[in-house]
């Protein structure tokens, strides 16, 4: 269909309601690398051929599943030496999941958190809202660190609270040592 004015489609593909044709493909060297179903799928890019995908908004906006319907959004795969970079400028990164659960899991890799060289801060759970946070894992050889530079460790430094360090279990101990400073109870 050609619209000469107005705002017409310059290019449509229409199948009837119930049929199973599909609206259209494209191939390269024979492999689709746009492809749809009856039902309305579209899928770019392909499988057995080597199609780098580009998407460029210049100074728009790039949004992927924004409207308002629920459904999953999945991105990249745990095949072998698959890789997802997710770069930001100063404008941050922020992670909203409205009440739901967030996940971050890696098998057996490592998790780093403000790895690289730069001075800044890490915030954990600092929110206005009630929170539970738990650092750590009491399964088999699990262990925990808590370490810092000069600038000293505060444990339960406000408010008033209970703080409970060690239990009675089995041979648990309990090591207590300074340099040269004191060690202050009470």
């Amino acid at each position: 269909d050609t619209a000469s004015s107005g705002t017409g489609y310059l290019f449509s593909l229409n199948t009837k309601l119930g049929s199973t044709a599909k609206p259209f493909t494209v191939l390269a060297h024979e492999s689709a690398i746009i492809d749809t179903t009856s039902n309305g799928n579209l899928t770019f890019g392909s499988i057995s051929n080597n199609t780098p995908i580009v998407l460029q908004s210049g100074t728009g906006a790039i949004t992927i599943g924004t409207d308002a319907n629920a459904h999953t959004i999945t991105i990249g795969n745990v095949t072998g030496a698959t890789a997802v970079n997710v770069n930001t400028g100063t404008g941050g990164t922020t992670y909203t999941t409205t009440n739901g659960i967030f996940t971050l899991n890696t098998g057996t890799g490592t998790i780093t958190l403000g790895g690289d060289a730069t001075s800044n801060t890490l915030n954990i759970g600092t929110g206005a809202g009630f929170k539970t946070v738990t650092i750590g894992s009491t399964s088999s050889s699990s262990a925990l660190t808590l370490d810092s530079g000069t600038g000293a460790i505060n444990i339960g430094t406000s408010i008033a609270k209970t703080i409970t360090i060690g239990n009675t279990t089995g041979a648990t101990a309990l090591t207590l040592n300074s340099g040269t400073g004191a060690i202050g109870i009470g």
